[in-house]
């Protein structure tokens, strides 16, 4: 890494740690490596073996204007992901066992692993780019042309949903500003199904995928809803 950026960063990792740990429960701390290249495929971070990666010049690249504050927060979501991936082990290895076999099983693990973890860490940092985030999320969905595109865009949707459900959530305010300003009743029923599922289902399930089941008859539902949709028209409404 740069060392002028690891001059300024390492002070404040050494702060964040000791917050993380007080936190989080987390058996054994993970090994951090800051890696130079980009890696588009992967985002900004990812995990393996125990150690977080973090992709600091694709950071910087999206957030050259908050670099530092988006490390840390990447930082803190990856820790939350390490605690999920201790609480809920069975979960996360029949995640990757049936990826390519089951596809809505995956797809719905994914999808609830994530919206815990943006549920914990946004208690650990402020989400610094909510509008940003999502205004890009309400106008990609927004603007599709092609009815080819339909299924990309519904994964793209499942990707940041949990996102977008637990920003709304902490600010209700930018919850009505947004509903007013994008008035797609379909894209709307979608999120406020999900997130309505969600609170049903808790924050505290076990380790079986029995307790998911309910939120993956809502992934198919809503997958068939926007096929058809998309079919019939080139604007979601």
């Amino acid at each position: 890494m740069d060392a002028r950026i690891q001059k300024k960063l390492a002070p404040m990792l050494d702060r964040d740690v000791t917050l993380i740990q007080s936190f989080l429960q987390i058996k054994e701390l993970p090994s951090i490596h800051f890696v130079e290249y980009d890696f588009p495929s992967l985002g900004m971070t990812t995990i393996a073996d125990h150690t977080i990666y973090i992709f600091y010049r694709t950071v910087e690249k999206l957030y050259p204007h908050q670099f530092f504050l988006m490390l840390r927060q990447v930082l803190y979501h990856e820790f939350c992901h390490l605690e999920l991936i201790e609480k809920y082990p069975m979960l996360h290895q029949y995640r990757m066992t049936v990826a390519e076999e089951k596809p809505w099983i995956y797809t719905t693990i994914s999808l609830y692993i994530e919206f815990l973890t943006f549920e914990k860490s946004r208690f650990l940092f402020a989400i610094s780019d909510k509008r940003k985030r999502l205004g890009t999320f309400f106008q990609s969905l927004s603007s599709i042309s092609s009815k080819k595109e339909w299924q990309k865009h519904y994964f793209d949707f499942i990707y940041y949903l949990p996102d977008i459900i637990n920003i709304l959530e902490e600010n209700q305010t930018l919850f009505v500003v947004y509903q007013k300003k994008y008035q797609h009743t379909f894209l709307w029923q979608m999120l406020l199904s999900y997130q309505e599922t969600f609170q049903k289902i808790g924050f505290a399930i076990s380790d079986d995928f029995k307790d998911l089941e309910p939120l993956q008859e809502v992934v198919k539902f809503w997958y068939g809803n926007f096929r058809t949709r998309m079919g019939k028209s080139n604007t979601i409404h």
